[in-house]
C-alpha cells in the first residue's frame, strides 16, 4: 500500500513538472514579440508616421518649433553652408552670370526684399495636417497680397552627392550660372534643417489659380538666395502651394498634391 502511494506521488510530481515545462515552452515560443520601432525621422511626406495632432494648428513660433522637434528637424530662419560650399556664404551680384543680362530686374528684387531677408522674415503662416497623402502643409494665417515675401527657403546649401534624401531640396543654379571659381552641383536641402517653407507643398490647377506662390532666385543679405513669394493674393487659411516643376517629379516617385 505504501509502495502504491509512493508511486502515485511520484506520478503527480512528474506530471506537475511536465505541465510546468510545457507552460514555459509554449509562452516562450508562441508569445508575440514586440516590434522594434525603426522610425528615425518623421516628416510631412510620410503621413503614416503622424506626429502630433492632425487637427491642431501650429501657429505660434513655440508651437512650430515643437512640431519641428517632434519631426526631428532643426528649426532655423537662416540658411547654413556646408564646409565644401562656404564660397556661397558671401558673393557678389556679378558672380551670378545671368545678373548682367537682367541687371535692372535683379536690382529691383534686391531693393524690395533685401531688408526682409536680413531680418529673417517669415510671413504670418501656420502649419497643420493637410491630407493623408502628403502630411503637413503651410497655410496663410492672414491675407497675403501678391508680391509679398513668404520667406527665404531655408535649408543647408550642400553638394548634391551628399544628400541621401532629395525630397526637400531645391537645385541651386550653380552648375552653369555662376563663374568658374564656385562649386557646382549643389542644392538647398531642407530635409533636416529649415523653416516653415519646408512644408510648402506642390499644387497646380488652372481652375483654382494654383500655384499661389512662386520661387525667385534673388540677391539678398550678401548672397544669392531662393525666395518664396506670393504669386497672387492669398486668402487667410488658404494653403500656400508652389510648382515643384516637371524635373522634380521625373526624378522622384512621389504623390502630387
Amino acid at each position: 500500500m505504501k509502495q502504491k502511494s509512493s508511486n502515485i506521488s511520484k506520478l503527480l510530481i512528474t506530471s506537475l513538472i511536465i505541465s510546468s515545462l510545457l507552460f514555459i515552452f509554449r509562452n516562450k515560443i508562441f508569445k508575440p514579440k514586440k516590434k522594434k520601432d525603426n522610425a528615425k525621422n518623421v516628416d510631412s511626406k510620410s503621413p503614416s508616421n503622424l506626429v502630433g495632432d492632425r487637427n491642431k494648428k501650429y501657429v505660434t513660433l513655440d508651437e512650430i518649433k515643437y512640431l519641428f522637434k517632434k519631426l526631428n528637424v532643426e528649426y532655423s530662419t537662416k540658411t547654413k553652408f556646408h564646409p565644401e560650399v562656404k564660397a556661397f556664404a558671401k558673393t557678389k551680384k556679378t558672380d551670378f552670370l545671368d545678373y548682367k543680362n537682367k541687371k535692372e530686374y535683379y536690382d529691383k528684387i534686391t531693393k524690395k526684399y533685401d531688408r526682409f531677408v536680413k531680418a529673417e522674415y517669415v510671413a504670418p503662416v501656420y502649419l497643420k495636417w493637410a491630407s493623408d497623402k502628403i502630411g503637413y502643409g503651410c497655410f496663410a494665417n492672414t491675407d497675403i497680397p501678391a508680391g509679398n515675401l513668404i520667406s527665404e527657403y531655408v535649408g543647408e546649401l550642400v553638394p548634391r552627392d551628399k544628400i541621401a534624401n532629395k525630397t526637400w531640396s531645391w537645385k541651386h543654379p550653380s552648375k552653369s550660372s555662376f563663374i568658374s571659381k564656385f562649386p557646382k552641383n549643389i542644392s538647398i536641402n531642407g530635409f533636416k534643417y529649415g523653416n516653415e517653407t519646408r512644408f510648402i507643398n506642390h499644387g497646380v490647377s488652372s481652375t483654382l489659380d494654383l500655384p499661389n506662390c512662386k520661387t525667385e532666385f534673388a540677391y539678398a543679405d550678401g548672397t544669392w538666395r531662393m525666395l518664396y513669394i506670393a504669386k497672387r493674393y492669398i486668402k487667410k487659411d488658404e494653403e500656400i502651394l508652389v510648382d515643384y516643376g516637371a524635373k522634380y517629379w521625373n526624378k522622384r516617385k512621389l504623390i502630387k498634391h
